[in-house]
């Protein structure tokens, strides 16, 4: 008994040890969600793109869940282009501009970039996909 007590006192102390305290330190080491980082397997939906003017035509994928060309201060580049009646996964949703009168987002984590929801079938509904867990709100700035 205790040597476990030993043990478990020696490895706390490693540990607190290891890890800086202060907030404002450079040192302090960045946490990221086990989903995002690939830890912790995202369940995935295949879902077909949909309300294409046309085949020919494709849906932006964008870097942040908006069609500006700079969202949150920052610029938002198309990642990829998704066509008409193809498949991809995608992993969870977020908030973010209007299309279409819907705000919600669909994540594809393999390309890393995200989707209209309107743009996404039936299969990427909110409550199957979830709130991706990582993402975090930017401050409103006022206006839709």
């Amino acid at each position: 008994m205790k040597l476990i007590i030993l043990f478990t006192t020696t490895l706390l102390t490693i540990t607190s040890n290891a890890l800086p305290l202060d907030p404002l330190s450079d040192t302090t080491p960045v946490i990221l969600p086990a989903e995002r980082v690939g830890l912790i397997p995202q369940k995935e939906t295949k879902c077909e793109i949909i309300h294409v003017e046309s085949n020919d035509d494709a849906i932006e994928c964008m870097y942040w869940p908006s069609n500006a060309p700079r969202w949150n201060g920052t610029d938002n580049p198309v990642v990829k282009k998704y066509k008409a009646k193809t498949v991809h996964k995608f992993n969870c949703y977020v908030k973010g501009d209007k299309v279409k009168g819907l705000k919600i987002w669909d994540y594809a984590n393999t390309d890393g970039c995200f989707v209209p929801a309107y743009y996404t079938d039936d299969n990427c509904t909110n409550d199957y996909l979830g709130k991706c867990s990582w993402w975090v709100d930017p401050p409103k700035t006022g206006g839709d």
